[in-house]
């Protein structure tokens, strides 16, 4: 008699404890995450491709990101924000930095340099447009 119920029971156990382990082997699995989106471009102010230098060996590990900006708003832009974000290579932003330029009349170029710290490391820099102020009517 033990063995009757002893059977049945033992292969519900083991189908339960099979469930137990396979729900949490599936919820072990790795999500592959994706990098963010690049920025969305601003045709007002259309950019180069930046140029990024490394500094080896200064304090802080300091890269220079120069990119050409110009103007096609019809205004005179009193500021231009620019970042440059340094990726690695799966295309994840490790550091960015921030340049600006001021009193840019429409249809002019400048160029614009970032520095981004402590990133030694790198695979790509992508420039976006951060902020635009545009002149107001007689001048600032």
């Amino acid at each position: 008699m033990f063995a009757r119920v002893y059977l049945p029971f033992n292969r519900v156990w083991l189908l339960v404890l099979a469930l137990i382990l396979l729900g949490a082997a599936s919820g072990c699995r790795t999500t592959v995450r994706q990098p963010p989106p690049p920025p969305v471009a601003d045709a007002r102010f259309p950019l180069g491709k930046p140029v990024v230098a490394a500094r080896p060996g200064a304090n802080g590990a300091p890269v220079d990101c120069t990119v050409d900006a110009t103007n096609r708003s019809g205004q005179t832009v009193a500021r231009l924000l620019v970042t440059c974000e340094l990726l690695d290579r799966d295309g994840f932003p490790l550091g960015a930095g921030f340049g600006a330029t001021y009193d840019v009349p429409s249809g002019e170029s400048r160029p614009i340099r970032a520095v981004v710290y402590g990133v030694r490391d790198f695979a790509a820099a992508r420039v976006a447009v951060t902020s635009a102020a545009l002149d107001q009517v007689g001048g600032r």
